[in-house]
């Protein structure tokens, strides 16, 4: 995030991802999880996806994300130095990578949170094979 002004409280883009004909520009989180055993793990990690803001006093990982995806919106000029798409021709989208399936896959709510939510074994079938 500091390649585009950054504060490095931000962290990092995981993946920056980019297609010059159509100007999307995808933003990517990739999340190993730990297989959730129990009806209570699944439901912490539910609400640590799926929760904007904080929980317990801090940022949920899916506002990690966001946020930068939001600065990322706000300061296009520098998506674009990087990936020498115009600024105006720029779709900023949002995904969330996991390295199996997990419940937030499956809820409405992550739909309103990322454009696309899927794990590694389909990125090919979500984001096309090139």
């Amino acid at each position: 995030m500091t390649l585009f002004g950054g504060k490095k409280d931000l962290g990092d883009v995981d993946v920056l991802a980019w297609d010059k004909k159509t100007g999307t520009v995808w933003a990517i989180e990739c999340k190993r999880l730990l297989l959730d055993r129990t009806i209570g793990e699944i439901g912490e990690r539910l609400a640590d996806y799926t929760t904007r803001g904080t929980r317990n006093k801090k940022r949920t990982p899916i506002q990690k994300h966001l946020d930068r995806v939001d600065f990322l919106r706000a300061n296009l000029a520098g998506v674009a130095k990087v990936t020498k798409i115009p600024v105006a021709d720029i779709k900023l989208r949002s995904a969330l990578v996991t390295d199996r399936i997990v419940p937030m896959q499956f809820t409405k709510t992550m739909l309103t949170l990322v454009d696309r939510t899927c794990t590694f074994r389909d990125i090919s079938k979500q984001f096309g094979s090139s």
